[in-house]
């Protein structure tokens, strides 16, 4: 998932980010929902939690929503989702 590459300039986010950083987090979260969704079968070969998680936020299930309302919420998803692609040798 291409989309990541570039995940690792977010290392340091939990102890030192920047509003912009936060924008960026965010605007990668709601890129890599969208394209985890539109990804067709190809998305059974990531971890359910990961598609069931940013398919429930994409359709406004309103605790989904409410939990992702936290970049920090939103920049562990990314976090785990990266260093399990990594893992698999995708990135």
């Amino acid at each position: 998932m291409q989309i990541l590459k570039n995940f690792k300039k977010y290392e340091n986010f939990l102890s030192d980010r920047t509003a912009e950083d936060e924008r960026d987090v965010t605007a990668l979260f709601d890129e890599v929902a969208l394209h985890i969704d539109g990804m067709g079968s190809a998305k059974l070969s990531l971890p359910e939690g990961f598609v069931r998680d940013l398919g429930l936020y994409l359709r406004k299930k309103a605790e989904m929503v409410e939990y992702f309302e936290d970049v920090e919420r939103r920049y562990l998803l990314l976090s785990d989702l990266y260093g399990y692609l990594k893992l698999k040798g995708e990135i």
